[in-house]
């Protein structure tokens, strides 16, 4: 009609999306969580559009997010996700799930991360091939303890992930790695949830598909040593995940073969019979033995296995039923500790 006004649309900009999404689940860290989300936002030379900070209250029980609240409130490129306590693996997938960066980080709230470092890999990826995957250095602290441990010094051209597994110095904790994450997408990569070393399970499987891994040599993380972790417990849980691990894994060798996943896969294989050894378990190794068995490729590798004992129940299990084999490697181990 006559006189009526048609609104003006202002244009609106589009906020281009962030190069970095630091994932970082929280669960009962009030001792640690400042200093790690502070390292976090210690980043000169970088502007805060350029990466997002995503916590994960996990059901955390002590101060860690009374704590952490303050911090988050004041960056605008930070939020905080709070859900019942389901473990590390689904707060990380619940984070990766609203990420909206290049590139994903997953950190775990006990650590923290170099001053600085996140201008340093803008750079790096800048002059990358658009690697699918970067392989990062990190420092081991805790109780006195401090070394830096370089990552592949030998490795400075990229190379394949399966080169990488080929070459038995593939790290597998996943904070030692940036990941490209419509690479993740596009492959289902998640975390298995209810597991310890969910990352022995991830890290062999992310390798596998990367096109391309790129190594950046400076110190960028900083990894917190603790006695009471996880992986300094003794916990019926450690070796009965590990089980489950060397289960999916096999599984997904059958459809995806290497050399290298085998090596990885045989690994974890001896973990886990050394966790059972030590608890003094019976009836689920032999279990577990049961289904090695089936598998002939470790058979093999365990039969080239640089410790005798190894190569004993690798011999146990072509000529004997688990339940003798795992008797046989029991007694084996016994005598030859004693000799020793």
């Amino acid at each position: 009609p006559l006189g009526h006004r048609v609104p003006i649309l202002k244009a609106t900009s589009i906020m281009p999306a962030p190069l970095f999404s630091l994932i970082i689940p929280v669960y009962n860290v009030a001792l640690y969580i400042q200093e790690c989300l502070e390292s976090c936002f210690t980043q000169s030379l970088i502007s805060p559009e350029e990466y997002e900070v995503i916590v994960i209250d996990d059901g955390s029980k002590d101060e860690s997010i009374s704590l952490a609240q303050p911090i988050i409130a004041r960056h605008s490129n930070a939020r905080i996700i709070h859900q019942e306590n389901r473990g590390l693996s689904e707060a990380r997938n619940a984070g990766f799930r609203v990420a909206t960066g290049r590139y994903v980080w997953f950190i775990d709230s006990d650590d923290f991360i170099t001053p600085g470092i996140l201008k340093q890999l803008k750079t790096f990826l800048e002059e990358a091939n658009n690697p699918d995957v970067v392989s990062l250095s990190s420092r081991l602290f805790g109780e006195g303890y401090i070394r830096t441990l370089e990552l592949h010094p030998k490795f400075t051209e990229p190379m394949s992930g399966l080169e990488l597994l080929d070459t038995e110095q593939q790290i597998i904790p996943v904070h030692h790695y940036l990941y490209k994450r419509n690479f993740l997408l596009s492959n289902q990569l998640t975390f298995y949830p209810r597991i310890y070393h969910e990352d022995e399970e991830f890290s062999p499987r992310a390798l596998y598909f990367a096109r391309e891994v790129a190594f950046f040599q400076g110190v960028a993380y900083h990894y917190r040593q603790r006695p009471n972790s996880i992986m300094h417990s003794v916990n019926l849980k450690r070796p009965r995940d590990l089980t489950i691990i060397v289960q999916r894994l096999l599984a997904f060798s059958k459809d995806h073969p290497s050399e290298g996943l085998n090596r990885v896969i045989a690994r974890l294989l001896l973990s886990t019979i050394v966790l059972y050894r030590e608890m003094k378990c019976t009836r689920e190794p032999i279990a577990f033995l049961r289904k090695v068995k089936k598998n002939k490729a470790l058979v093999r590798l365990l039969s080239q296995h640089p410790d005798k004992r190894f190569r004993h129940l690798s011999w146990a299990l072509r000529v004997l039923p688990p339940t003798l084999s795992w008797h046989t490697y029991l007694l084996y181990n016994r005598f030859t500790k004693e000799r020793d």
